[in-house]
Parts: C-alpha cells; sequence; structure tokens
C-alpha cells in the first residue's frame, strides 16, 4: 500500500504519464519549482530545456490533486473562461489523470507559466 503521508510532488513517474508521447523524459532535462504543495495537492512550475510536446512551450505550470474534487472541472471552466477572454485566461493545454512513484492516481493540469505574474496561492 502506498504511505499516504508523502507529499504529493511531480516525480518522473507521474511526468511520464502526463506526458505519454515522450518514450523518455531526460533526468536531467527539466526544472521543477514546487510553488505549493500538500499530501494530496500540488502546484509546480516545470521548465523543460526543449519543448515537451510540440504544442506546448518549454515553461509549463502543472496542478496535481489526488483527492476527489473539483480539478477536471475547474480545467473545463478555465477553457471556456479562455475563449471569451484568451488574454488573461491561459489555454489549458492538457488535463487527465497519471499514475505517481508512490501510486497515486493524481488528476492534472497543464497550462503554460506565465512570467511575471503572482500565482492566487501567493496572494
Amino acid at each position: 500500500m502506498a504511505d499516504q503521508h508523502i507529499t504529493l510532488t511531480p516525480d518522473p513517474t507521474g511526468l511520464a504519464g502526463i506526458f505519454s508521447e515522450i518514450s523518455s523524459i531526460p533526468k536531467n532535462g527539466y526544472t521543477i519549482q514546487i510553488i505549493l504543495n500538500s499530501f494530496d495537492y500540488c502546484t509546480s512550475r516545470l521548465s523543460f530545456d526543449s519543448t515537451p510536446r510540440p504544442t506546448f512551450p518549454p515553461d509549463l505550470f502543472i496542478r496535481l490533486k489526488t483527492a476527489p474534487g473539483d480539478l477536471l472541472a475547474v480545467a473545463e471552466l478555465q477553457g471556456l473562461a479562455h475563449v471569451q477572454i484568451p488574454e488573461p485566461v491561459p489555454v489549458t493545454l492538457a488535463v487527465g489523470t497519471a499514475v505517481n512513484s508512490q501510486g497515486k492516481k493524481p488528476d492534472y493540469s497543464v497550462i503554460p507559466f506565465l512570467t511575471d505574474t503572482v500565482v492566487l496561492e501567493d496572494v
């Protein structure tokens, strides 16, 4: 049984699930900056040395959440908001569920990381 007392972070196994089109994510090909995390939630900045997918920028904002809830619905609402007001609302690049190295199955959403902005967790 996976240890439920380990804080949630993006690990290579989970990243491989998010970026499944990439045969292997290089161990030193990215940096992760954890913005906020707990046992069941994590927001982080993921910066790749090169573009991870053809349609993705190399600097991404990833949300992970294992607790049942609203992450997928929030991603859908964000997509609708982006259609109406694309400047302040970033496009949702990916949303789904991945399995990490602890056996947790977090929902995830991926959006471009916007430089010179303040994330809600910091407000």
